[in-house]
């Protein structure tokens, strides 16, 4: 680059890299600015292609049909009105009221700045609070009640704190969902340090605000619930998921980087926030102008729901809930997102989801042949004429077949997602399931061997090398000195001295005189029992079934609960129970098969190599976020 400024230049005097920019800077008036690059944009373009897309929707419909959601009429697959309300997706989203991060619904506006003008800036609220709201809706349109997370300083439970005034901001919303009757539902709230979810909040909030939605649910065709989620945190618990699955509830989670085309909750989050901006807006101008300078976090559904300002008398009369999360809203975004009613609608979004070449049988494809073949015998004419045409050159990225695992309950399938530690890989080893199903039960549960296997082989290795360690040592001790250095070492390693093997002949000498003067005798390395081995033979050779997993430890403690409750219950209720398991009779209980073959954990030092992304999904982006650098002009 220097060799071609000297010949650019008039005087072609020294010119660099560096003269060269300071000149760009002084003609161009532009900031270039380096920093660490936002990859979220670049993972929502590599993974929302046409072939995850139709990957998913052809399991979620599989497993609608298989799960009861859903039937076929006339060769399509069809979900009952009924069942709509039992199938509803959840999301949440972070609440900031200082006023600095107004972004709306939507992706942010470019806007062009100079920095020859002054930049007044805008007045704020004094209030750092950030609270996370999570709510959604149900395919049959009716809005799940919002949940709150507040944030606290408090170290603990008992000492938890907030307002009551709360109350008289949050509104009941209506809903039939899993009862015979429409109710109306308050609004529940949770509160932890950073005001946000986390495991252990996302499974309290599961069980104490999306559970008693349906009364009625059970692991029966008919009364089933399915959770559409994101990849967010506390999907994966198993603690979660056995619970879920054993009172009927299903997790099922969307291809990981697409919310923006296949999250119904994120089209509802649009509107919503635009709302909610505007009302903060509109009441944080009122609050400055009488001096109020701050926003207690209690208020915040003030601006969700709308109401009277106690501390100004202003009223905010237009609720972002209801612009957000109206029936007829809730209905629209669900026919936009294509899963319920199914009609895989982001297939045919070719703005936003990624074609490839091969992807499909279509007219798309087609299109893409031609504009590839009318470009190939452009590049041939050039060639053909004596220009270099493979400078334009350009091929349409085709679609490389998968090898996907797509044997269910197979011992490959289940090696795949046992090694799966974040919701793409998990994808790219199922091509999108719940994480409900038996094969997600029964790999965790053949982690949880292999760990515990490492863990005994380890020990049966040690105690018996020290076995012979401690022989050769007393046979040494008896003999008596001179020591030679490996002897030395041996007696040491008896005695468990830490470094031992780098210690030179005059340092263990010196070690195993203290040894002696303190007269302790070596320390106990353990023992291995038969009880060990047992455990050990029967963790390696014992095929796991779905009893042996988290879900089945949960039912065999639900029945001995049942059976033990028998006998404390009056006839009325045992006449009930006896009814139940006279109905439980008359239909399948379990809808998924048996394993196809054993499923026997991996035991140290099998060289099983793991299915990695790159196999599966040869030419996609993984879920792992990459540092780099980006050059932002402004």
């Amino acid at each position: 680059l220097e060799e071609l400024l000297k010949q650019c230049t008039a005087k072609k005097k020294a010119c660099d890299c560096a003269w060269l920019l300071r000149r760009l800077l002084e003609e161009s008036g532009a900031d270039i600015n380096a920093g660490r690059s936002n990859n979220a944009e670049q993972r929502r373009i590599m993974w929302t292609t046409y072939y995850n897309l139709k990957s998913w929707f052809d399991n979620w419909e599989k497993d609608l049909l298989k799960l009861g959601f859903a039937k076929t009429v006339k060769g399509k697959t069809v979900i009952p009105e009924d069942q709509l309300a039992r199938i509803l997706n959840v999301d949440e989203r972070c609440l900031v009221m200082d006023g600095s991060k107004t972004q709306r619904g939507g992706r942010p506006a470019v806007v062009f700045t100079s920095n020859s003008l002054p930049d007044l800036g805008k007045a704020t609220i004094k209030s750092s609070a950030a609270t996370t709201m999570i709510t959604g809706s149900t395919a049959a349109g009716e809005a799940i009640p919002p949940h709150y997370q507040f944030a606290t300083a408090a170290k603990s439970d008992e000492r938890e704190r907030i307002r009551s005034e709360v109350d008289r901001f949050t509104v009941k919303v209506k809903g039939k969902f899993g009862c015979a009757e429409e109710r109306e539902w308050p609004c529940t709230i949770a509160m932890n340090e950073k005001g946000g979810m986390d495991e252990k909040e996302f499974m309290d909030y599961f069980f104490n605000s999306l559970v008693p939605l349906y009364e009625d649910a059970a692991d029966v065709p008919g009364k089933r619930v399915m959770v559409k989620v994101d990849s967010g945190p506390g999907r994966l618990n198993p603690t979660l998921l056995s619970r879920a699955r054993n009172i009927g509830f299903y997790i099922y989670p969307g291809v990981p980087n697409t919310t923006a085309v296949t999250q119904e909750t994120d089209q509802n989050y649009g509107p919503f926030k635009t709302q909610f901006v505007m009302n903060l807006k509109e009441l944080s101008d009122i609050r400055i102008s009488k001096g109020l300078t701050s926003l207690p976090p209690h208020i915040v559904p003030l601006f969700v729901f709308g109401g009277i300002d106690p501390d100004t008398g202003h009223e905010l009369k237009t609720s972002a809930f209801e612009v957000g999360f109206a029936p007829d809203q809730n209905k629209r975004v669900w026919i936009k997102c294509g899963a319920a009613p199914i009609s895989r609608t982001p297939l045919d979004n070719h703005h936003q989801v990624r074609r490839e070449l091969g992807d499909e049988d279509d007219k798309f494809n087609l299109k893409m042949r031609h504009i590839q073949s009318s470009h190939d015998l452009s590049i041939h004419f050039l060639n053909e004429n004596g220009f270099d045409g493979s400078a334009f050159k350009v091929q349409i990225k085709k679609k490389a077949e998968p090898k996907r695992i797509t044997v269910p309950h197979g011992q490959e399938r289940i090696d795949a997602i046992s090694t799966a530690s974040t919701h793409g890989k998990l994808f790219h080893a199922t091509g999108g399931t719940h994480l409900t199903s038996d094969d997600i039960f029964i790999a965790t549960e053949k982690k949880v061997r292999e760990g515990e296997i490492s863990t005994l082989t380890k020990k049966k290795e040690k105690f018996t090398q020290m076995q012979s360690v401690e022989t050769d040592a007393k046979e040494l001790l008896e003999r008596g000195p001179p020591y030679k250095l490996p002897e030395l070492k041996a007696i040491l390693k008896y005695h468990q001295v830490k470094g031992c093997s780098s210690l030179k002949k005059t340092a263990a000498e010196a070690k195993l005189q203290e040894i002696i003067g303190r007269g302790t005798h070596a320390p106990d390395y353990g023992d291995w029992t038969d009880a060990d081995e047992q455990k050990l033979l029967t963790l390696t050779t014992k095929p796991i079934t779905l009893g042996d997993t988290s879900l089945g430890r949960l039912r065999t403690v639900k029945r001995m609960e049942l059976h033990a409750a028998i006998n404390h219950m009056s006839k009325e209720e045992r006449e009930d129970i006896r009814n139940k398991m006279n109905a439980a009779d008359d239909m399948e209980v379990d809808v998924e098969p048996a394993s196809i073959v054993p499923i026997l954990p991996n035991l140290p030092g099998e060289s099983t190599p793991p299915t990695s992304a790159a196999q599966l999904f040869p030419d996609e982006m993984s879920d792992v976020e990459y540092d780099g650098m980006q050059v932002e002009v402004v």
